[in-house]
């Protein structure tokens, strides 16, 4: 990336939608083993925001295009020391912390010395990196930290084009047509049960979290129960549609889930860019009485969306038609939208993203890791909490997230319907 660089499409939605749903930022927190000095992490910073430009420039709205220029503040500035005193409330105090990406790099880490080892909260924007692109930096990063090189080949370059550059031309009649879908999509999440039970609000200004970890074994002999071939993607979205289906009395049950477009790239490769689109599910209420019979519903539905090019027609049906709009009409219409794409489906299905296992991305750290923890993504503005997925060590780590204005009543009733859906 040269001295400035054009905003992608997503990154002016992200950004044009920030007042209304929140900035999407993410704290990872890691306890490390080992002890790390502020110039290692530094150095570490520095090589991660050579690999991914992005990371090194702050975002500015333009009329015609919005640009992504090079910070002017000194780097060291993305470079924290936590004071270790109370240490939990002053991890809370910085995953409680807004990032500006108009006015500040997307990427911060602050560094708490703790006895032999280390905790680290790395936090970026969404406005820069998409959750896959968050395991890629965190990957680098590591990777740096250690003085070993990351695993896949580093793009700097953060376009669709890089991420879809798997598909060809043969693929185009497949595209159009799930261009059509996509379009459908939206009447069908429309025949979805409102959800007729809300969560409790307390009128909080601040999100609440909750982790959750689930033994290996645990989520084996539920896997096991539900059939060959159980994904623990499939089986997470078949518990959040009987969970919606507590929450409504007639019709389908939606959620809502990510896929990150990179699996329709040539090669397997780290980049820091917004790749990601958001499939929903709309699951037959008759299929949630069980837990086997919603895995059943759920494989069926999202094997489709696999084998399918509904994630890239869902991001590249407004691209091609508002694409050569000026950035700024883009922003000014968003509002206009949102209740169709955004809050229409919240009011019908819960949301969640599965970032997967962390194992391979957390390579470097090797077992040199006491815990993790992810908060975020910090949205506002909804009266639903989100739900973020990942694994490690075997084990499934579930971060409920319940937006201000939600608070602590709202995450014991997701917990409570969360585990009661596993069984």
């Amino acid at each position: 990336m040269s001295r400035m660089a054009i905003a992608q499409p997503i990154d002016v939605a992200l950004h044009g939608s920030a007042e209304r749903y929140g900035d999407l930022c993410v704290h990872a927190i890691v306890d490390a083993r080992r002890s790390f000095s502020h110039a290692e992490v530094f150095e570490a910073v520095r090589a991660t925001v050579a690999a991914f430009p992005v990371l090194d420039c702050v975002y500015k709205p333009r009329f015609f295009r919005d640009l992504w220029i090079r910070a002017k503040a000194p780097l060291s500035d993305t470079v924290h020391v936590g004071d270790t005193g109370d240490l939990e409330a002053e991890t809370q105090r910085w995953t409680q912390r807004h990032i500006d990406p108009t006015r500040e790099r997307s990427l911060r880490v602050v560094l708490f010395p703790s006895g032999s080892g280390t905790r680290l909260v790395v936090s970026l924007s969404h406005l820069a990196v998409d959750g896959a692109g968050m395991a890629a930096v965190g990957h680098v990063f590591a990777s740096h930290l250690h003085g070993v090189p990351p695993s896949l080949p580093v793009e700097p370059r953060r376009d669709l084009r890089r991420a879809l550059d798997g598909l060809q031309i043969q693929h185009l009649p497949v595209l159009a047509r799930d261009m059509a879908r996509t379009v459908l999509q939206h009447y069908r999440v429309l025949s979805a049960a409102p959800r007729e039970r809300p969560y409790p609000g307390d009128g909080s200004p601040l999100a609440s979290t909750r982790h959750l970890v689930f033994e290996a074994a645990e989520i084996e002999a539920i896997r096991a129960r539900c059939g060959p071939g159980t994904s623990v993607n499939d089986l997470l979205v078949a518990v959040l549609a009987r969970m919606g289906a507590q929450r409504s009395s007639e019709g389908p049950v939606a959620v809502l889930y990510t896929m990150d477009l990179r699996r329709f790239s040539r090669a397997p490769h780290l980049s820091a860019a917004n790749a990601s689109t958001i499939l929903t599910t709309v699951v037959p209420r008759a299929a949630t009485a069980t837990l086997q019979d919603t895995v059943e519903a759920v494989r069926e539905l999202t094997a489709r969306h696999r084998n399918s090019l509904l994630g890239p027609a869902f991001l590249l049906l407004p691209v091609a038609l508002v694409g050569a709009a000026p950035h700024a009409l883009i922003r000014r219409v968003l509002p206009w939208i949102h209740p169709v794409l955004i809050d229409l489906p919240l009011r019908r299905g819960l949301i969640f993203t599965n970032v997967g296992r962390l194992d391979h991305g957390l390579g470097p750290f090797a077992e040199g890791i006491d815990s993790i923890r992810v908060v975020g993504p910090n949205v506002r503005g909804v009266d639903v909490p989100a739900i973020v997925a990942f694994g490690h060590k075997g084990r499934v780590h579930l971060e409920l997230f319940a937006p201000p204005g939600l608070g602590e009543e709202a995450l014991n009733e997701l917990e409570t319907e969360l585990r009661q859906a596993l069984h």
